[in-house]
């Protein structure tokens, strides 16, 4: 597995081959796997993080690059520790209870195993009718033309616009505020906006200003990279026509929401910056814009399920690879690559990733009514936010008590 070792975890949305070395998922013919691919979960597991078998049984586990030790316990003993060798099989493949250390920093990769067995069995009595097959045809035109285009270096990410980059060059000289203030005086548009914000519901409370160095002070130096860079997410919508402009603006009113539950679920968190909490949120599926301005420029038409159902499969990979061309923070990066990662474990205590994917599991479950998505007891982000054990009715009731304050940071960031 020397090759899986040099690519990144979106570099596997990409680079399907290495699903050809895993048992039994290389049993799949390329229509099963593609599926199967939309529905895994990648990890990246640091150094001294365990996994139990028992919390597993649900997928199939697959370490993809790194290394690691797996014991067996027995009551509260535990057995001698062996090697975990790069091979083709799950990490979990008996029924004897085990932990997995990760020795070093590791990528693994999970696959949902009532599906894996599901898709095994649908391929043997080829129960598959002339209609899902056309769905799929068109699906995989849309995806392949995609993945040609990021083969070939083709893709059209946005630019950052000068004054960001600009912004961003002052913030890193460590320059001061009336630097800052300056540099936007050249955007009239930019400023503006900066000032709008810094007068929102999210600092109610203080005084309203039309200064804009008073608003650049009011929003923090921290912030005020990403606080600009949300006025371009409107501006880029302009660019996208048609059918894709609803799916765009679908999506954009996802991000609104999923930004607004990220700041709420942060202000009770001392460790972590709402307003940052916020932006990520907003910026999580940043990817699909570019997706849609892909299609629109090589003129793809297609049904509205059939394109939603593709941006679904390449937002996360997407978007992560946008943050990371904008050299965005590892934290709007990683959490772009695995917001959509249910059963994503991470150490230490909540982080920004762990409200996203709550957020995103508050939209999907309770405003779309989408039944596919875990019980929030199975998501271990709700256990590191002390939410575990809520019912899915008072996360309802939590979700309409919130209804005010959701809308006015969807009103602040849309200004």
């Amino acid at each position: 597995m020397e090759e899986a070792k040099s690519l990144a975890a979106w570099e596997y949305h990409v680079d399907t081959r290495f699903m050809d070395r895993l048992e039994p998922v290389c049993e799949l013919n390329q229509k099963y796997r593609s599926r199967l691919l939309r529905k895994a979960g990648f990890q990246h597991c640091r150094a001294g993080l365990q996994l139990d078998s028992s919390k597993e049984s649900h997928w199939l586990t697959y370490i993809l690059k790194g290394g690691a030790s797996s014991f067996a316990v027995k009551g509260d003993a535990y057995g001698k520790k062996e090697p975990v060798l790069l091979t083709n099989q799950p990490i979990f493949s008996d029924t004897q209870c085990h932990k997995i250390l990760f020795t070093e920093d590791s990528l693994v990769v999970r696959f949902d195993r009532r599906l894996l067995d599901s898709m095994l069995h649908e391929m043997q009595i080829d129960n598959c009718n002339v209609a899902e097959i056309e769905t799929d045809a068109t699906e995989d035109k849309m995806f392949l033309s995609f993945i040609e285009a990021l083969s070939n270096s083709d893709l059209n990410i946005p630019a950052l616009p000068d004054v960001i980059i600009q912004i961003r060059e002052a913030l890193q000289r460590e320059v001061g505020i009336k630097d800052l203030v300056r540099i936007l005086g050249n955007d009239p548009v930019l400023a503006a906006h900066v000032i709008t914000y810094a007068n929102s519901a999210l600092y109610i409370g203080l005084k309203k200003t039309d200064s804009l160095q008073e608003a650049v002070s009011r929003i923090g130096l921290s912030l005020l990279e990403g606080v600009v860079t949300s006025h371009m997410i409107n501006s880029l919508l302009k660019f996208v026509e048609g059918d894709l402009r609803k799916v765009a603006e679908q999506n954009y009113a996802h991000c609104l929401y999923v930004a607004s539950i990220c700041y709420l679920l942060a202000v009770k968190k001392p460790h972590l910056n709402p307003e940052k909490a916020m932006l990520i949120g907003l910026f999580h599926d940043i990817g699909v814009i570019p997706i849609l301005q892909h299609f629109n420029l090589k003129k793809i038409s297609v049904a509205g399920e059939e394109l939603q159902l593709t941006v679904n499969r390449l937002r996360s990979v997407v978007s992560a690879m946008v943050l990371a061309d904008w050299d965005f923070a590892n934290d709007y990066i990683q959490a772009a690559e695995e917001s959509e990662l249910w059963l994503r474990y991470g150490q230490g205590p909540a982080d920004y990733t762990d409200l996203v994917i709550v957020a995103h599991w508050c939209y999907e479950s309770i405003i779309m009514k989408n039944e596919n998505v875990p019980r929030l007891q199975e998501i271990p982000a709700f256990r590191k936010l002390g939410m575990e054990y809520r019912t899915q009715q008072e996360m309802s009731d939590f979700m309409l008590e919130t209804k005010q304050e959701v809308e006015s940071i969807q009103r602040a960031l849309k200004v």
